[in-house]
């Protein structure tokens, strides 16, 4: 099968690499400049214009959102995509647009305020603040700094910290107010197509953004993130929020992932915080290990509804690995490239490079997010302990590497606060 991914700055590096063993694939990187410039050379056949291979593809992968109009013209067509729409592109960038598509579908979200500027914003949250009531800020669309995603202590943390925001000049576009809820944040998703879920499973996972082990330091893309598929009605999440949802996907085209993170509050109430209307990162790399098939042939199962896509039976605990200076990517090409790094595949791993490249006759680092290894099996601790291994034992590398290696333990105390949110989850811990 030809197929053509259209990514904005890499995202799905790690999946353009898996997929030449069984498919032929392309890359077309539309933001060359958020990317690093050499991940994938000698394994990935780049392209500088996606338009001549329209033709020639198959199957079309749209990494991201921002791309939903390219999306719906191709689907026109008659071309097979999996990507987003113009509509549904908005439930994520668009913040206060997504709180209003879950109120539409019956779904209680939580009390939140659009601002533009910190100038508007401050009485507001001056005057919540001395009534004991906090806020978390929430960054719209892609022109605000993602460390304006906020989560304060307490509710006079916002205050201080607007005032350096405002200092820094990082308000570039509005920016949403969310109440602070205390909970355990757990997340549902599922593969949409436009005969509803496929195979009628969901997602249930919990992401860990911290950098450091302990939930510390700065927030990350993700560090690492333990899930497994359920299916939807033996789901909580699933059947009080993807359910609902159903009617508003079905009036669009979307074909893809759906992910709606959520905080649980006393095992009794779930509220849903924000869409993410695209593959998670790594979370897609994750979430391959628990396929049956292919990255390949799984898309393609989704465009042409196939079944039995899932494996049910199992968890995945997903760690990333990578290098200095992540998170912060501030290091030149140069200062990251070069390193040699070589595995030995390991059974009850699944391991998804990402900035690699080749240099003559082996591979070196290409940037500083080296890749993912996730942990298959029944038990979240058992699946941790296998994944620490693989990246401390059975990878070689020459930098200093880094990675997480607590992701799931805090479940072992949240799983039981869920009460029968965590139903599924019971026997894994």
């Amino acid at each position: 099968m030809n197929i053509l991914i259209i990514d904005s700055m890499g995202l799905m590096l790690g999946l353009a690499m898996k997929l030449p063993a069984r498919h032929e694939c392309r890359m077309y990187l539309a933001d060359k400049k958020e990317a690093w410039p050499n991940s994938g050379k000698g394994f990935v056949d780049f392209v500088p214009d996606y338009k001549p291979h329209i033709s020639w593809a198959d199957l079309i992968l749209i990494a991201d959102v921002g791309y939903g109009k390219l999306a719906d013209s191709l689907r026109k067509k008659g071309k097979y995509v999996v990507g987003g729409t113009e509509a549904t592109d908005r439930w994520e960038l668009d913040r206060k647009l997504g709180q209003s598509i879950l109120k539409a579908c019956g779904i209680d979200v939580l009390p939140a305020k659009e601002f533009s500027t910190i100038k508007s914003a401050l009485p507001f949250v001056e005057s919540e603040a001395r009534k004991g009531i906090a806020y978390v800020s929430k960054p719209n669309d892609d022109k605000n700094d993602k460390s304006l995603s906020f989560v304060p202590k307490e509710p006079a943390d916002l205050i201080d910290m607007m005032h350096r925001w405002e200092k820094l000049g990082k308000i570039k576009s509005p920016f949403l107010l969310q109440r602070k809820v205390k909970g355990v944040e757990m997340a549902v998703g599922g593969w949409w197509t436009d005969r509803g879920w496929a195979d009628d499973v969901c997602c249930e996972n919990f992401e860990h953004k911290k950098f450091l082990s302990g939930d510390l330091g700065p927030n990350t893309g993700e560090s690492g993130t333990v899930l497994k598929y359920v299916p939807i009605d033996r789901s909580r999440l699933g059947t009080e929020i993807l359910r609902p949802l159903e009617k508003a996907l079905g009036k669009t085209d979307y074909v893809g992932y759906v992910d709606v993170n959520c905080i649980v509050v006393d095992g009794k109430k779930a509220w849903p915080l924000e869409f993410t209307m695209r593959p998670g990162y790594p979370t897609l790399y994750i979430q391959g290990g628990l396929h049956r098939v292919d990255y390949g042939t799984f898309f393609r199962g989704l465009v042409e509804y196939e079944s039995d896509l899932f494996n049910l039976s199992d968890c995945a605990v997903g760690v990333v690995l990578a290098i200095p200076d992540y998170p912060y990517s501030r290091y030149t090409s140069k200062e990251v490239e070069g390193y040699p790094v070589s595995w030995t595949e390991k059974k009850g791993i699944y391991w998804v490079p990402q900035d690699i490249m080749k240099e003559g006759n082996r591979m070196v680092t290409a940037g500083d997010y080296i890749g993912v290894a996730t942990g298959i099996g029944p038990k979240i601790r058992e699946n941790r302990e296998a994944a620490n291994a693989f990246l401390k034992d059975s990878i070689n590398m020459a930098p200093s590497r880094i990675f997480r290696d607590d992701i799931g333990e805090k479940l072992v105390r949240q799983i039981p606060e869920l009460g029968s949110f965590g139903t599924n989850w019971k026997g894994a811990i």
